[in-house]
């Protein structure tokens, strides 16, 4: 899937991309804090090896904010524990 994202990242020349990481609600806020910033860092490091220009990129952690599913069952939680991209220019 990344690969395909890098292809239309290159083919939208001057655009500018949020990767955006999350983390389901379980665990020390702050742990993940770091963990959705890693998250969104590590999908950034793979698209500039994949030669999207690291400018077009910023990487966010949000943590547990903007849950995608409830954080009341597994599969909930499943669901907020991801990496989102998207245009931003």
């Amino acid at each position: 899937e990344l690969d395909k994202i890098a292809i239309a990242i290159l083919a939208t020349p001057n655009s500018r991309w949020e990767i955006g990481g999350y983390t389901d609600n379980r665990g020390v806020p702050a742990a993940n804090q770091r963990l959705s910033q890693q998250r969104a860092q590590t999908v950034m490091q793979y698209l500039v090896r994949k030669t999207v220009p690291a400018a077009s990129l910023t990487a966010v952690g949000y943590g547990s904010q903007r849950p995608a599913a409830p954080n009341t069952r597994a599969a909930g939680r499943a669901q907020n524990r991801r990496v989102e991209i998207k245009r931003i220019q």
